[in-house]
C-alpha cells in the first residue's frame, strides 16, 4: 500500500537525521569524558557552530527540487546533468568556504573568544569534514530518497556513528579536541562517499 511506503520512507529519513545530529553529540560527550574539561567542551561546541550551520546549504536547493527528482529518477540523462551541475556549485561555494575560514580563522574565532584561536585547526578540520556533505552527501542522500532507498542513509549514519566512538577514543586523547575533528571528518567523507557509490550502483540497477 502507498501509505506504508511513505509511512517507511519518513521513519527512515527520521531515523537518519536523528543518527547524523548523534554523530556530532558524540564527539561533545567524549570530549568530556575523555578529556575530563569543561573548557575543552565549550570551545568545540563554540568551534563548530559555524562549520556545522552550513549543513542547511544543501537543504534549501534539494528540497525546493525533490518532486520532480523523484519523478524524473529514472530519467538518466537529467539525473547525470543536475548531478554535475549541482556538485560543480558547492565544489565552488566549498573551496570559497574553506579558503574564507582558512585566512580569516583568526578574525572569526575571536568574535566567539580571542582564546578560540588557538583551535584553528580543529576549525578548518570541521569545515573541510562539512564540504563532503555539502558536494556529495547532501545530494546522493537526498537521491537515494528519490529512488526509494532511504533506509541506506540511516544505515550509513549509524555505521558512521559506530565507528565515531573508537575513532574518538583513539584520537582524542592523542589531540584533543581536534582528534575529535579528525574523527567526523573522516567520517563524513567516507558516509558521502559511500551514498555516492551505493546510488549510483542501486541507480544502474533500477535503469535496467
Amino acid at each position: 500500500p502507498i501509505d506504508l511506503v511513505f509511512l517507511k520512507y519518513g521513519l527512515f529519513a527520521s531515523m537518519a537525521n536523528v543518527a547524523t545530529q548523534l554523530l556530532f553529540a558524540v564527539d561533545i560527550l567524549l570530549i568530556g569524558s575523555i578529556l575530563n574539561d569543561s573548557s575543552l567542551v565549550t570551545a568545540y561546541k563554540y568551534v563548530s557552530i559555524i562549520p556545522f550551520s552550513l549543513l542547511f546549504l544543501p537543504g534549501i536547493l534539494l528540497t525546493t527540487d525533490f518532486v520532480n527528482l523523484t519523478e524524473r529518477i529514472l530519467d538518466r540523462a537529467y539525473i547525470k546533468k543536475y548531478c554535475q551541475n549541482y556538485m560543480l556549485f558547492f565544489t565552488l561555494i566549498s573551496v570559497g568556504i574553506i579558503g574564507v575560514f582558512y585566512f580569516f580563522s583568526n578574525f572569526i574565532l575571536s568574535l566567539f573568544n580571542p582564546a578560540y584561536i588557538q583551535y584553528k585547526s580543529t576549525f578548518i578540520v570541521l569545515s573541510f569534514g562539512v564540504s563532503s556533505i555539502l558536494i556529495l552527501r547532501g545530494l546522493y542522500g537526498n537521491l537515494l530518497s528519490a529512488l526509494g532507498k532511504a533506509q541506506v542513509n540511516y544505515w550509513t549514519a549509524f555505521i558512521a556513528l559506530l565507528i565515531n566512538i573508537p575513532g574518538n577514543y583513539y584520537l582524542i586523547p592523542k589531540y584533543g579536541i581536534l582528534g575529535a575533528a579528525i574523527t567526523s571528518a573522516i567520517l563524513m567523507w567516507l558516509s558521502s562517499i559511500a551514498a555516492f557509490i551505493v546510488f549510483k550502483i542501486l541507480h544502474q540497477k533500477a535503469l535496467k
